[in-house]
């Protein structure tokens, strides 16, 4: 957080050509993950991919079906059937899966047993040892600023793909602030630190949405789906295949926008 008040002292060692390089491997990273979501086993090692099919044509198939659906909307579609062409993609891809026998049993049982309604908790309680702040202070001072420029370039990146030009100082500025106070928040729910979502420069690459007031109004639907703990068994049921057909178009377009970047420069 403290970072993002010397943005325009840390700039001058993040050029355009600095954050779309980084922009371009984040990009270039994901891709093989969309592709191991396609093929059926993302979230999973690899010895327990085999167990469950991993690399059917089933899953493949499904994948390639929801990247035809997207990349239709997004050609030919207007207005909202354009802009959320990605989320549209994923429901038919979900619904078109329920047939075919597609949803992980176990985490459709989950879906029923969940509750209706519940609050977030702190699982693991809250505690705060001097002797490990302390000694993992030089560490974290080290991934912070390494999170810091993996920000400026998912801003750049976002920028540059929504509105094709450089980000500003005061949004850099807001986005690292941003980070810092939701990890200070994240902390007090035992959740991770957070940082920017490289997936999402990739969605405003191909929407073209980037308005800040969308983005808010996604944050209060994210934290009224979390007071519904059955509703979020639905979206964890969700086929990895029908993720990874989404995931290949949102990194390839990270990747994208990392090689724009880039292009500006001299």
């Amino acid at each position: 957080m403290i970072l993002g008040y010397f943005i325009p002292q840390i700039r001058k060692f993040i050029p355009p050509l600095v954050s779309g390089v980084v922009v371009m491997t984040i990009g270039f990273t994901l891709i093989p993950v969309g592709i191991k979501y396609s093929a059926g086993c993302g979230a999973y090692p690899a010895a327990f991919c085999e167990k469950i099919g991993f690399g059917d044509a089933g899953n493949w198939l499904m994948a390639l079906f929801v990247i035809i659906v997207t990349l239709l909307l997004r050609r030919y579609g207007k207005g909202v059937w354009s802009a959320a062409s990605i989320f549209i993609g994923l429901c038919i891809g979900y619904v078109v899966a329920i047939p075919f026998g597609m949803i992980n049993a176990k985490k459709a049982a989950a879906i029923g047993s969940a509750d209706w309604f519940g609050l977030p908790g702190t699982h693991f309680g809250l505690d705060f040892t001097s002797s490990a702040a302390i000694g993992l202070m030089g560490l974290m001072v080290i991934m912070a600023f390494i999170t810091t420029i993996e920000t400026v370039g998912d801003i750049s990146g976002i920028t540059m793909g929504g509105a094709n030009r450089e980000a500003t100082d005061k949004e850099l500025k807001g986005g690292i602030m941003a980070d810092g106070v939701g990890t200070a928040f994240a902390s007090i729910f035992n959740a991770m630190p957070n940082t920017s979502y490289s997936q999402n420069a990739g969605l405003v690459a191909f929407t073209g949405v980037i308005s800040r007031h969308v983005g808010t109004v996604a944050g209060v639907i994210l934290i009224l789906l979390g007071l519904f703990p059955k509703l979020g068994g639905v979206i964890a049921a969700m086929p990895d295949s029908v993720i990874g057909g989404a995931a290949i178009i949102m990194f390839g377009l990270i990747a994208g926008a990392g090689i724009k970047l880039i292009s500006k420069t001299e």
